[in-house]
Parts: structure tokens; sequence; C-alpha cells
């Protein structure tokens, strides 16, 4: 299966903290996820490694060194 168009999608937000948002694809739960990270282009991850992927993104642009 390929991966759906984004902007076909309807995101619904999961995660919020600082400048960093996380969204889930409404159709696909657990495989389509998107994170905007403040002043950077969207990010998507797409498939079974989807959700363990975005976590780990959105965890390495919330920590400042």
């Amino acid at each position: 299966m390929a991966r759906p168009k984004a902007s076909d999608q309807h995101w619904h937000r999961i995660f919020h903290q600082g400048s960093v948002e996380a969204y889930e694809a409404h159709d696909y739960r657990d495989f389509y996820y998107r994170v905007d990270v403040r002043g950077k282009r969207p990010k998507y991850f797409w498939g079974e490694n989807a959700y363990s992927d975005y976590q780990r993104y959105a965890s390495d642009e919330l920590v400042t060194f």
C-alpha cells in the first residue's frame, strides 16, 4: 500500500508541547503521523514503525542543548 496524500487526510492532534505538535491521520490510525516543529517543515511517518518513529523524532526535537 502506498502512502496516502497528506493533504487528503483529516489530522487529529495527539501531542503538543512547546514548539512541537504531533498529529495522527483519522483514517490510518497507528500507521500515519505528522510532526510539526515551529520553524521547520512538517515531517511525516508512515507504516508499521510510524508510531515509534514519530515519538522518537518528537522527543529529539524537544531536547534542547
